[in-house]
């Protein structure tokens, strides 16, 4: 490849102030992590051409210190996948630097844009399929989705993420603290915590973590745990059920601090990058589908628990989202896009002239309970303003079987939430997540389950499922309206009353919306199949006995829970039958175990079973010069993976101008390498001087 840079005075400009920006910076940071050897190795023979003296540092100190702090540093990084971005032919905004690039705070999202885009019949033969444009066929967003968002639409759709969220939040705590001996008080309290953490972990999920638009909340993996912990002979003889509440409580914030630190350990020494690696398409179905569809206790018998309510919104929900838009021809996706509120808003209404005209007067109390819009409680228990702080609840208190039993949830949480990120991914329009980011983001997951300990939630986080449907139904991938979401959890738990208000929606609206967005994660496991051989009898019986078994086998321990009171592994030590009534009472993990473990074993060296499995699609995201789509975005690519934290503004904008520009005239090979090599030097150079 030729290495003479373009002597045109814009791209001397460029280099210019590239070099500038490296000289001003005199901060001392951290290094966001590296790529795979093969990458840097790559990297540096192109450096060896414009430094000679960049090989004799590199293969002294520089590659050996790189490999080492590689996975713990990426825990500081940004995405490492590639994103395309796109120029659009708009005209440019207030503040704009022209070309129609906003410098907005909304004007750039990676994930806005879709990466995995489809050409239509005009696209290139795939040399691995038949079928045109076969591998590029993905889930993308409308048109409308890629271009720059306005801040008062991404308000409400970050608004749209919160309202989603809140079901979770509110049922486990509602199903918990009565047991634990609290009231309405400690009810709010704790819902009020769960919201708070859930906010502050989808901001660093977010900004430090696997950085795609993923919500975390509340977890019902940490549920079984927690009630062992409420029946545990030492709380037996607590009379007072203040007291009773504030022991328990303790005692599951030490559980949960001993859990995070599994996910920790696995996610930042790079131990479940490692298993990740030979996960391929065929055994992500199983669990991703069943990430979906093993909720279905969820869905429609929660709607049932009041049908004169939870029947029109789900038929609402359906009718907004999917048959107004298409009846309604409007350049704006308002309907689609806003479906839940506007269905949220309607049939709450509908609920609340129903309790006030007084419709539920003579019914049962369970009815009223679940249709009647003034019986949760929380508005009049909730304090006007109140922040949750660390160890509200007193000391934490540590018992070894409760923390085994509870690390078994965590690991049960892990698994499922590696499904529920591939779904994101999906449905973001990102490529398929490399291990070491998948690795970060459980890291990171491990850390909130770490600050669910500290402040007292009495349950863990994972990746929200029904955020991630949402995502489908909105078809908008955006970061930056999640983050607004974590905003919005963030000031309603503080603000009491008016996050109790939102929180008091009948639980029978939210079992609706679970019926779509559950359906949505599961589908997304199913589209993978498309990179399957489905006409290969391995392939069929992998994922036949993994999805059959991912069913059976929590069945069976439901079944025989709710019948004896106890799971089927009943022996004298009660952290042992947790572990094992935990594990294999998910839907997801038995289903994916199994999957994996069949993959990854029979006939697995065989180069036709390679793409039976779909490894040849994933793999090709695992390189960097293996697919167009991942050639397109090296300058971003560099700027979030190769270069310290902390880049002066003018090396950003100036590199992010750059690949617009660039991408806009269909330059990629000679102009960007020559980039590329440039600045790697320099901050080869800057990094050695720093060492020095």
């Amino acid at each position: 490849m030729d290495s003479n840079i373009r002597s045109d005075q814009s791209e001397e400009l460029v280099l210019a102030s590239a070099k500038l920006s490296f000289a001003n910076r005199r901060c001392c940071c951290f290094w966001v992590p590296w790529s795979g050897s093969k990458s840097w190795e790559r990297m540096a023979d192109r450096a060896e051409e414009a430094a000679p003296t960049m090989r004799r540092w590199w293969k002294t100190a520089g590659w050996k210190t790189l490999m080492k702090v590689r996975e713990w540093s990426e825990m500081l990084a940004g995405p490492r996948w590639k994103t395309f971005i796109r120029r659009f032919g708009r005209p440019a905004r207030r503040g704009s630097s022209g070309g129609g690039v906003p410098r907005s705070r909304f004007g750039y999202d990676p994930l806005s844009y879709s990466l995995n885009f489809d050409d239509g019949m005009e696209s290139e033969t795939d040399d691995d399929v038949a079928y045109r444009g076969f591998s590029a066929r993905y889930v993308a967003p409308p048109l409308s989705a890629k271009s720059s968002m306005d801040l008062a639409e991404a308000i409400l759709l970050g608004f749209q993420h919160y309202l989603v969220m809140l079901g979770t939040t509110v049922i486990i705590p509602t199903a918990l603290v009565p047991q634990m001996g609290g009231g309405n008080d400690e009810k709010a309290r704790v819902i009020q915590t769960l919201l708070f953490v859930a906010g502050l972990n989808t901001l660093l999920q977010t900004l430090f973590g696997t950085r795609l638009p993923a919500v975390l909340g509340g977890s019902y993996s940490f549920v079984p745990p927690t009630i062992s912990i409420i029946l545990a002979a030492r709380y037996g003889d607590i009379a007072d059920p203040h007291e009773k509440f504030l022991h328990i409580m303790r005692g599951t914030q030490g559980a949960l601090i001993v859990a995070s630190t599994l996910q920790i350990i696995l996610g930042f020494s790079g131990l479940w990058r490692n298993v990740a690696r030979f996960l391929s398409p065929l055994s992500a179905v199983p669990l991703v589908a069943l990430a979906g569809f093993g909720l279905y206790e969820l869905g429609f018998p929660g709607v049932a628990k009041c049908i004169e309510i939870g029947l029109p919104q789900l038929t609402m929900l359906i009718l907004f989202s999917q048959y107004i838009p298409y009846a309604v021809h409007s350049q704006r996706h308002v309907f689609d896009r806003f479906a839940v509120i506007f269905s949220v808003a309607i049939v709450w209404l509908y609920a609340v002239i129903l309790t006030v005209g007084g419709a539920y007067r003579n019914a049962a109390s369970k009815t009223q309970q679940h249709c009647r819009t003034d019986r949760s409680g929380l508005v009049g228990a909730a304090p006007w303003i109140r922040v949750p702080y660390p160890f509200q609840w007193g000391a934490p208190t540590f018992d070894a079987g409760e923390a085994f039993a509870m690390m078994a949830a965590s690991f049960v949480a892990l698994v499922e939430s590696t499904g529920t990120f591939i779904a994101v991914a999906r449905y973001a329009s990102a490529t398929p997540m490399p291990p070491s980011i998948l690795s970060r983001g459980v890291g990171w997951q491990g850390i909130g389950i770490l600050l669910d300990g500290l402040f007292g939630t009495a349950n863990g986080t994972t990746v929200s499922v029904e955020n991630a449907g949402l995502l489908a139904l909105t078809r908008v991938g955006s970061r930056r309206v999640v983050q607004i979401s974590a905003g919005f959890m963030i000031f309603f738990s503080i603000l009491g009353k008016f996050g109790a208000v939102f929180a008091s929606i009948p639980g029978p609206i939210i079992a609706a919306l679970y019926c779509i967005f559950f359906a949505y994660v599961g589908a997304a496991g199913l589209t993978f199949l498309q990179f399957c051989n489905l006409n290969s009898f391995r392939t069929n019986f992998i994922l036949g006995f993994s999805v059959f078994m991912g069913l059976s086998v929590p069945q069976y321990f439901n079944e025989y829970t709710v019948v004896a009171g106890y799971g089927p592994v009943h022996t004298g030590a009660r952290w042992f039958n947790d572990i094992v009534n935990v594990i294999f009472s998910s839907e997801a993990l038995v289903a994916g175990l199994v999957a994996y473990f069949l993959d990854n074993t029979l006939h697995r060296h065989d180069s036709a079973i390679r793409k039976d499995r779909g490894r040849h699609f994933w793999d090709r995201f695992r390189s960097f010069n293996a697919d167009s789509r991942t050639k397109l975005t090296n300058i971003f690519a560099l700027l979030t993976n190769h270069m310290p934290i902390c880049p002066v503004e003018d090396a950003v904008s100036m590199l992010r101008r750059f690949a617009y520009d660039d991408l806009s005239q269909k330059k990629m090979d000679t102009k960007n390498a020559d980039i590329m090599t440039t600045l790697t030097s320099l901050w080869m150079t800057e990094t050695r001087l720093h060492d020095d």
